[in-house]
């Protein structure tokens, strides 16, 4: 009878180590499952961000030559006292000098001191170079049909010393004006001039009748 029981113990105990030794390696394939499993989510995603990087790129990349590819030619009429006075292109670089460079420089009798070198031109503008004794002139339009009044100065050609021609306008506001037409670009309407820091509406009534775009 206790050879039976001794037996019966003996049983036991192997059926608990092979149970044992089953439940072992279940959890061991469950933990390598869910490893392998992780790692190609991480994978998945790695990808996508690469995909959207790559994109983005694209996207950057297309919108850049779009933006070169729409880029505004500058044209301006170079008059007076130049070698080679006609319509230059400086799309390149929009400044006076330049454009003074393009039409064969300045004759010897010319007045420079009258002009800004450094001014950035805008599309369609007039750069006029005066002999000495000569006052540069404003290109205007008159008001009225009849050609009669004062002359208008043009928001989106005049310099600093044309600006300074309107009432009220002094060397810093003309700058800002030219600063304001350089980061934005040509004024649309004569009331943009309200736009300017320091104009406000009642001023811009005692300018508006000697403005013009």
């Amino acid at each position: 009878m206790a050879e039976k029981i001794e037996f019966i113990q003996q049983l036991i105990k192997h059926y608990k180590i092979l149970v044992s030794s089953f439940f072992i390696v279940f959890l061991l394939i469950v933990l390598a499952f869910i490893i392998t499993v992780n790692g190609t989510k991480k994978n998945e995603s790695g990808t996508a961000v690469v995909d959207n990087q790559q994109n983005i790129s694209f996207k950057e990349s297309s919108s850049g030559s779009n933006h070169k590819s729409e880029k505004m030619v500058i044209l301006v009429d170079v008059k007076g006292a130049v070698n080679k006075p006609g319509v230059y292109d400086i799309t390149d670089n929009p400044r006076t000098q330049v454009a003074l460079a393009k039409a064969g420089g300045v004759v010897e009798n010319a007045d420079i001191s009258q002009v800004n070198l450094a001014q950035k031109q805008n599309d369609g503008g007039i750069i006029y170079i005066p002999v000495k004794g000569e006052i540069s002139p404003n290109y205007t339009q008159k008001n009225g049909e009849d050609g009669k009044g004062e002359n208008k100065v043009n928001l989106n050609t005049a310099n600093s010393s044309e600006l300074q021609n309107l009432e009220g306008i002094g060397s810093k506001k003309a700058e800002q004006i030219i600063a304001y037409r350089e980061e934005h670009g040509q004024f649309k309407q004569i009331d943009d001039l309200k736009m300017i820091s320091g104009i406000g509406e009642k001023r811009f009534e005692t300018l508006k009748d000697r403005l013009t775009v």
